[in-house]
């Protein structure tokens, strides 16, 4: 019987003998430790552990032959570990992963992108995290990880197959090199490359995944790193285009008197004077610190309990309580909840299909809401309903929620709302429908 790995400490664990790590029931457990270093974020034990096993692999590598299963699943914990610790890692590590398990990552539902925010916000210094960006898009740029069995028209009328490197120049050619890119450049990438089209939705999914990350590291987020530099994918050097010289203007503060933890009134120059997609996504990001700040609040006060944000959700609707309101979706989406919310609730169902059989009369939408209540086109109606009809708030307005919330929720759900650059406001995505049914036309 495998030893009682569970009350042991990372110390203890790191102990155990080739022998122990053999029994298949101690391998359950070391995953059931691995399942807790994640919820945990002991990024440390993360790191201590992912190092104990591959230091045990590398030692044992004549017994893979007759260990084969259990050597691959200790690979798969290994990768897992450095995932959870992706900030901390080594750059050889680092290097490893994006050039050769990205979508490994994926699959072990690891958000790349959110540990790329904390390794880049632990370097204050500009050019080691140039350093960073540089060594990651270089090993993007030659990831040969396949995404289904495509095959990519590119220049030249060459076919290559569909890897995350193909997907990157291919993105690249369609998009414009020389600015800013983000929520709109990846949409209208999946909705205008010819060599995506013939991708599958789930392979759709993986892509806006690796474009996420993509213009993550390749782009500075404006709103945390203001002037720095921007690491060109075609070049090993750095560019850099300016260094922060105060702190202060990569972290401000965020508000904190209950009257500034509202959706601050619109300034007396229009959202529509902002045209570049730069000025708008930070313009976005201005705009929601307030909602953001009372969203930390209320988890502080509520923690992740669906049923409690719920209740807040609804006496925030009967008050009117705009930054209240705010605040709840923002928290069920961020904990998975927000999806189900009508899924859970015929009376929500009901209302939804009530307000959305007004704007569209000749569609079938009770039948389409109860047959796929979580569906992203529901989700936005439902949230239209909320934020515009319930609380009056502008159609543009209510979209920069739409466009952060999908940002949160990830998958289809980001192109409920974007930031439009040629009209210079942010707008949902236009709903139609075709052949009785509700479809998203972005």
């Amino acid at each position: 019987m495998g030893k009682n790995i569970s009350d042991m400490d990372i110390d203890q664990v790191i102990k155990l003998t080739p022998h122990d790590l053999l029994d298949s029931e101690s391998y359950g457990r070391i995953g059931q430790k691995v399942l807790d270093i994640e919820r945990a974020s002991l990024y440390s034990d993360a790191v201590k552990l992912s190092a104990f096993l591959q230091n045990f692999l590398d030692k044992n590598l004549p017994l893979e032959q007759r260990y084969t299963d259990l050597f691959s699943r200790y690979r798969k914990l290994i990768l897992w570990l450095k995932g959870i610790a992706l900030p901390f890692i080594e750059n050889q590590d680092l290097e490893t992963i994006f050039s050769s398990n990205l979508l490994a990552l994926f699959n072990l539902d690891i958000d790349v992108r959110e540990k790329l925010r904390i390794l880049f916000k632990g370097w204050w210094d500009p050019f080691l995290r140039g350093e960073k960006r540089g060594i990651l898009l270089r090993a993007m740029g030659r990831n040969m990880e396949k995404i289904g069995k495509y095959t990519m028209q590119v220049e030249q009328g060459r076919s290559v197959s569909s890897t995350v490197s193909s997907v990157i120049a291919d993105y690249n050619r369609l998009s414009r090199p020389d600015e800013q890119r983000g929520n709109l450049e990846e949409m209208y990438y999946l909705s205008h490359s010819a060599n995506i089209r013939q991708f599958s939705k789930e392979d759709r999914e993986k892509v806006l995944k690796i474009l996420q990350v993509y213009n993550f590291v390749r782009y500075p987020p404006v709103e945390e790193f203001a002037r720095e530099m921007v690491v060109s994918p075609v070049t090993t050097g750095l560019q850099a285009s300016g260094i922060l010289s105060q702190r202060s203007e990569v972290f401000p503060k965020p508000p904190v008197s209950k009257q500034d933890a509202r959706l601050p009134s619109r300034p007396k120059n229009s959202v529509r004077t902002r045209r570049t997609l730069a000025e708008l996504l930070t313009f976005a990001k201005e705009r929601m610190a307030s909602p953001f700040a009372e969203e930390q609040k209320l988890r502080q006060s509520l923690g992740d309990d669906p049923v409690k944000i719920k209740k807040e959700l609804v006496e925030a609707l009967r008050k009117r309580d705009r930054a209240h309101l705010v605040a709840c979706i923002l928290l069920l989406a961020r904990i998975g909840r927000l999806q189900d919310a009508l899924k859970q609730s015929e009376s929500w169902r009901q209302t939804v299909a009530g307000y959305a059989e007004k704007k569209y009369p000749e569609a079938r939408v009770r039948e389409f809401i109860d047959a796929r209540p979580t569906d992203p086109i529901i989700i936005s109606e439902f949230l239209q309903y909320l934020l515009q009809d319930r609380l009056n708030m502008a159609a543009d307005e209510a979209a920069i929620v739409g466009m952060e919330l999908g940002d949160i929720m990830g998958g289809e759900y980001k192109l409920m709302a974007y930031a439009d650059e040629a009209e210079g406001t942010f707008l949902w995505a236009p709903h139609a429908v075709e052949n009785g049914k509700l479809v998203n036309k972005v």
